[in-house]
């Protein structure tokens, strides 16, 4: 794309604040606000700074003390810019171009569809750039789960025809009729009846993922019963069934609503897993249910989880901010139910995992599973296979949740929630836990949520297949995976083990989950947690200190059999015995006259001398700085 397709507002004599926690560094630039792009350019040519559109969450206007005006934006990867102009108008014109460039009414506006290769429309790279826009071949992929002959493709779903936020391509179990799967859609939130997402070839275990029912306190549907039946047989090695029930209930609710509509019921709170365990004594199907938290829950917690990574004040003021948000809670709250997911299938146990709609909890907890079962999908080819089948096949709502087009109502602004981010760090979590159990590196994920939100990139564009086939992503927009592959090497982890299995070590007590700086800190310079300068000052002054009291007498080399100077750029050998050989009395090497200075009758060698300069140096800076605060 050229600049020239594009209008661009240009603004000169701004300064640009980079950091939020270094506002005496300012750099003087101008901004080129286009509708795809912001971009800074300082005046030296040697700053410069792009933003799309597409990644800009919030934009506001500060009135300073005296004549500078700040325009202060955030973004929805973790960046704080805040521009300064010297005149209202100026900072009230860039606060408009702004706030203009960030608004997207439709979908098609997005940048994906203008951010094209000059090649891209020409015959010859059409075919290719289609055919290696995805990753997916749905039929070559159940192949490589060895899907056994219990298992069959349906025409069901044809052209989306009796659920649109599913694939056309589905697997049901081959004893099943068309008739079965029309009653049983119909008895499910927005048709979405269990269908296979995984099946593990060494036990016959299977995952199957759908939404709850429409009515979930009516009578049963024979046709769902018998889709639920048929999936716990198609595991002929063992005919049990777990249905992973994903709630946000109390527990007393769970409880009193499960003694009011079951029958013949053992209800269990397991300790371990913190679920609420109903099991039907005359059967072999039973229900658990998991407390995770809602699209609305996850929205409230992640934005007090920003203002924790943002916290400027104390120590104790980030870990009260960061215990409120309770983002740890969720991630620990999802980890345990796909870990619950992952014992269940290698005992060799089928799953049917359900929540509200389907496309949010259930798709966070199998996926997570498979990722922990299945070591293809902790390759980079794997990761992203496992993203479009269950993330973008079964229809997670990418669009609403990371809201690419403008909310314009309240409405709207409710559906914006941060799944595939808390997906994402639970994946980092797992990773920090086993780092040679992945070919990919963090950065790889840390990318890959910048671009969900940007729209840089089709691959995210819509809410489900439907959506991507009608705005024609595969023809029109580049995809994020081809961006990967050319950058490859940087996300590949160098320590990756190919012959680790499955995840076996994984804990979710909370001292053993981190705050992912990485992501939410990628920007910010310094320490965190944030600490009082004064706090800083003394703790750089206790550990000067311990180094002092670490220093002892050297251990001097002897003269005998010495045959050259200690310094390697010099090498200076001892042709004579009359030649000095001096010890260093702080290193106690041996060197010759030239490499040693006399302080105060002390010697020093030049290496020893540079250290004690820079320590000096550092001391002094710390005066300089304890100055600094005393006067202010």
């Amino acid at each position: 794309m050229l600049f020239t397709d594009i209008g661009i507002k240009k603004f000169h004599k701004i300064y640009l604040q980079p950091s939020r926690f270094t506002s005496k560094f300012e750099i003087l630039g101008s901004v080129h606000v286009t509708s795809s792009h912001v971009i800074f350019t300082g005046e030296s040519r040697k700053n410069e700074l792009w933003v799309s559109t597409g990644l800009i969450s919030t934009i506001d206007k500060d009135v300073e003390s005296g004549p500078r005006y700040k325009i202060i934006v955030k973004t929805k990867h973790f960046l704080t810019l805040v521009f300064i102009a010297s005149k209202d108008r100026e900072c009230q014109e860039l606060y408009d171009a702004l706030v203009r460039a960030s608004i997207i009414t439709n979908i098609s506006e997005a940048f994906a569809f203008r951010n094209k290769k000059p090649d891209i429309n020409e015959k010859d790279n059409t075919l290719n750039h289609i055919l290696n826009w995805k990753r997916l071949d749905w039929k070559h992929e159940f192949r490589r789960q060895k899907l056994s002959s219990h298992w069959k493709r349906s025409n069901f779903n044809n052209d989306f025809e009796k659920c649109d936020t599913y694939p056309c391509d589905l697997w049901f179990p081959s004893k099943v009729s068309v008739q079965i799967l029309i009653g049983s859609s119909k008895y499910r939130a927005r048709s979405r009846l269990p269908i296979l997402t995984y099946f593990n070839h060494k036990n016959n275990a299977s995952i199957c993922i759908s939404s709850k029912f429409i009515q979930e306190y009516s009578a049963s549907c024979i046709e769902d019963d018998d889709l639920i039946k048929a999936i716990c047989e198609a595991n002929n090695n063992k005919k049990q069934l777990y249905i992973i029930d994903i709630q946000n209930f109390t527990i007393n609710n769970k409880i009193s609503n499960a003694d009011k509509n079951e029958e013949d019921l053992v209800i269990d709170v397991n300790d371990e897993f913190e679920e609420i365990i109903c099991k039907n004594e005359e059967s072999n199907i039973t229900t658990y249910y998991f407390d995770i938290g809602n699209i609305h829950v996850i929205r409230k917690s992640h934005g007090k989880l920003i203002q924790a990574t943002q916290c400027e004040g104390s120590q104790s003021d980030y870990l009260n901010l960061l215990d409120e948000s309770e983002w740890h809670k969720h991630i620990k709250a999802v980890l345990d139910c796909s870990r619950f997911i992952f014992t269940s299938i290698s005992n060799g146990i089928s799953c049917v995992v359900q929540c509200t709609n389907g496309w949010d909890r259930a798709i966070q907890t199998t996926s997570l599973a498979e990722l922990m079962l299945d070591p293809f999908y902790r390759t980079i080819e794997g990761f992203q296979i496992l993203i479009e089948k269950d993330w973008l096949g079964f229809g997670h709502k990418f669009s609403d949740r990371c809201g690419h087009v403008t909310a314009v109502n309240q409405e709207m602004k409710l559906e914006v929630s941060p799944i595939f981010t808390l997906f994402l760090d639970c994946v980092h979590q797992i990773m920090r836990q086993n780092p040679r159990a992945f070919e990919f590196n963090e950065r790889w994920l840390i990318e890959m949520n910048e671009y969900v939100y940007s729209c840089e990139y089709g691959t995210f564009i819509g809410n489900c297949e439907k959506d991507r086939n009608d705005l024609k992503v595969v023809e029109t927009t580049p995809s994020v995976w081809d961006y990967f592959d050319e950058h490859i090497n940087d996300y590949k982890n160098p320590f990756f083990d190919s012959s680790i299995d499955s995840i076996t070590s994984l804990s979710t007590h909370p001292s053993d989950l981190d705050v992912w700086l990485s992501l939410y800190n990628r920007y910010d310079t310094g320490i965190l947690p944030r600490e009082s300068i004064e706090e800083l000052v003394s703790s750089f002054n206790d550990h000067i200190n311990a180094a002092k009291l670490l220093i002892k007498p050297p251990k001097y080399q002897s003269v005998f059999n010495v045959i050259s100077c200690s310094d390697p750029a010099c090498g200076q050998e001892f042709n004579c015995i009359l030649d000095r050989r001096i010890n260093c009395n702080y290193c106690g090497l041996i060197y010759c006259k030239k490499c040693l200075k006399c302080k105060n009758s002390i010697n020093i060698c030049l290496l020893c001398s540079r250290n004690f300069n820079e320590i000096h140096q550092l001391q002094k800076d710390i005066e300089n700085l304890s100055m600094s605060i005393t006067s202010n």
